[in-house]
């Protein structure tokens, strides 16, 4: 993996739960590594999947709004984010 590595890159487990090896990790970069955390949790809308952070960066909506219509609200993820940055 050596000849891959770049200074700004760390190593990752493709497979959390699988060993350090070649086969099962690759070099990304600090933001791609903290969306393979176990914990991690995904939000599909049309057929895609991604964290919350993700969806407010792609649609422009503040994550807090969103955090808060999904996870406090109860609304559904189409509902959510359908719904932009209207109050």
């Amino acid at each position: 993996m050596k000849e891959s590595y770049e200074p700004h890159l760390t190593i990752d487990r493709i497979d959390n739960d699988g060993h350090y090896c070649k086969e099962n990790c690759r070099w990304v970069t600090r933001k791609e590594q903290s969306r393979n955390k176990s914990d991690v949790r995904l939000f599909e809308y049309k057929g895609r999947s991604l964290p919350l952070s993700d969806w407010a960066n792609e649609t422009g909506i503040h994550y807090q709004t969103l955090r808060r219509r999904i996870l406090k609200r109860n609304e559904s993820v189409e509902e959510a984010l359908s719904r932009g940055n209207q109050k």
